[in-house]
């Protein structure tokens, strides 16, 4: 035994945990650890075998592909992406689903567009504008679909022309800045729709002095919204948020509520909150499929004109 073996052997003996002995292992042929962890697991309980596969072993070896991807299918596409930071199989995992629930979403866009009769979209001539926070180039599908972008906001709602649609990226803190009064002023059937999440917060929109319009899975801020447009024009709320708004809705014109959240928390005020109010040349207003808690719909002075249709609707109140 030479002097440099013992000064070796001496330190194994010393040694008080693994993490010491890490350096010496990288000199010992794989092939001898290898038959050295089999012979030891043989030897082992059960019980310890199991421990060791469960907590040493990658995920992706405890579980199939199939539920790893599955499981990951639940974290979110614009907050943080810790999981992508896991392993390659964990990135292309996550990769594989947003590909597949932006394939879904767009699908289901496109599907509505060609089935609504409120949607004036031309795929010939109008354009999917994608606006972003955060990236700076288009998503795989989005490009494959012709999409432009990505942009800001206020540069969509300045390029943006009748007929267009606007996609809305969910991200952090979303687009909380109201969209001016005159961003649509001169366009018609403009289409602003949130995708990558429940709601994507958008600040209030105040209204539009020209054509229709439709939103779809926004959450729109505190305030009022003014649905005073022209004869035979109409505005779409299709799976939307109000969490403290009130809509006014005159100026003969058509309002379709699909799908609504109309949620007011009423700590201190003692009445119902007015979610819709209801003027006398209002021609159509139709609530599909809608929920409202504590709040009510209020016509004006004198009772509209036009027609009120109210189906597979909740009204509740809560702590009135």
């Amino acid at each position: 035994m030479t002097a440099n073996t013992a000064i070796v052997q001496n330190f194994v003996n010393d040694a008080n945990t693994l993490t010491e002995l890490y350096p010496l292992l990288q000199h010992i042929p794989l092939e001898n650890i290898k038959h050295f962890i089999q012979s030891e697991t043989e030897q082992l309980s059960p019980a310890t075998v199991k421990s060791m596969q469960y907590n040493a072993l990658p995920i992706e070896i405890i579980l199939p592909p199939q539920l790893v991807q599955y499981c990951l299918s639940f974290n979110s596409f614009h907050g943080k992406r810790h999981a992508r930071l896991v392993s390659k199989a964990w990135c292309e995992y996550c990769q594989r689903n947003e590909a597949m629930y932006y394939k879904n979403v767009y699908e289901a866009i496109i599907s509505e567009c060609e089935h609504n009769q409120h949607i004036r979209f031309n795929a010939d001539m109008n354009r999917t504008i994608v606006v972003h926070r955060n990236l700076q180039r288009l998503l795989p599908i989005e490009s494959k679909l012709g999409f432009t972008g990505p942009m800001y906001l206020t540069q969509a709602l300045e390029v943006c022309k009748s007929g267009d649609r606007i996609i809305l990226h969910k991200s952090k803190e979303d687009y909380p800045g109201p969209i001016p009064h005159n961003a649509f002023d001169n366009k018609e059937h403009i289409q602003l729709i949130g995708v990558g999440g429940r709601f994507v917060k958008l600040g209030m929109w105040a209204g539009s002095k020209r054509k229709s319009m439709y939103f779809e899975n926004l959450e729109f801020s505190k305030g009022t919204i003014y649905c005073f447009t022209g004869i035979e024009d109409t505005v779409v709320f299709k799976n939307c948020r109000f969490p403290a708004n009130d809509i006014k809705i005159g100026g003969a014109i058509d309002v379709v509520i699909d799908g609504c959240l109309f949620e007011f928390e009423c700590n201190t005020t003692p009445k119902p909150w007015t979610a819709i109010r209801i003027n006398t040349n209002a021609r159509t207003v139709r609530i599909i499929n809608s929920r409202f808690v504590n709040c009510v719909l209020r016509t004006g002075d004198f009772k509209p004109s036009g027609v009120i249709q109210i189906q597979e609707s909740l009204f509740t109140q809560l702590n009135l």
